[in-house]
């Protein structure tokens, strides 16, 4: 009954992003989408590095961002440019074959897009949140695993932008940017001597952010069928051909 019940909220919230009165067609096929789409993310799980049951394109992948940090439309323009310097700093692995067709992004590509625009949320430079992301994977994608089983840590990070002052391997010399790995840390820095003073702690509620992910997913699929739907009724083929057959047959999310 729960799985019902969630998959109900998530084809209502979908509908509500297109009418205030929602044929029964349309109540329909969101709901038919939404479970779908909750099935791909739950077997994502299975192997989160190279599963591709979730398979979201970038247009959808910047529609689920923005509504999950809560960008307005007017925002758009800002925050692509956003989400393309931490693409371009090569956060997600491209895995298409020989670099053609649409770009593609998972599960877990989703999740650490997410967990680096909350780390810049807090003013931690996009290099360094990008850079924590990919040299702690093995640690993150545990924790990713323990979310799903109910047991959410939070991720406590100690942030220094202090960290490399004074640090010899620096080709300049100058001490911190903000762009350097050690700048986050999820153990005790090293760097500090005894009895001087912590940097401040950054927490971050994994579980909450893991499930707002998922169910934004869940809701952009259903939200992309019953607009296929919409269109397709309104006679224009030529804007139903992304997403149409893609939201609606069985095997396609």
């Amino acid at each position: 009954m729960g799985h019902i019940k969630d998959v109900l909220i998530d084809a209502e919230q979908a509908l509500d992003r297109h009418t205030l009165q929602p044929s029964e067609d349309e109540r329909e096929i969101a709901f038919q989408a939404a479970v779908r789409a909750r099935l791909s993310v739950s077997d994502s799980y299975d192997d989160l590095r190279k599963g591709r049951e979730v398979a979201l394109q970038h247009r959808e992948l910047r529609d689920v961002l923005m509504s999950l940090h809560g960008v307005k439309p007017s925002g758009t323009k800002a925050f692509n440019a956003r989400l393309k310097h931490i693409l371009d700093q090569d956060l997600v692995d491209d895995r298409r074959e020989d670099g053609r067709g649409r770009r593609t992004y998972n599960l877990v590509d989703v999740l650490e897009i997410s967990l680096c625009l909350q780390l810049q949320r807090s003013y931690v430079p996009p290099t360094a949140a990008v850079r924590f992301v990919r040299e702690n994977r093995e640690f993150l994608d545990e924790l990713w695993m323990q979310g799903r089983k109910g047991m959410p840590p939070r991720l406590n990070l100690e942030v220094d932008a202090f960290a490399a002052i004074g640090d010899v391997s620096r080709a300049n010399g100058k001490g911190s940017r903000g762009n350097e790995t050690n700048t986050i840390s999820i153990d005790r820095l090293a760097h500090l001597r005894p009895g001087a003073i912590p940097p401040s702690v950054l927490s971050i509620d994994t579980g909450d952010l893991q499930r707002r992910v998922e169910n934004e997913i869940i809701q952009a699929a259903a939200n992309e069928a019953v607009r296929a739907g919409i269109l397709y009724r309104r006679s224009e083929p030529s804007r139903t051909t992304f997403g149409m057959e893609r939201w609606l047959e069985p095997d396609n999310f």
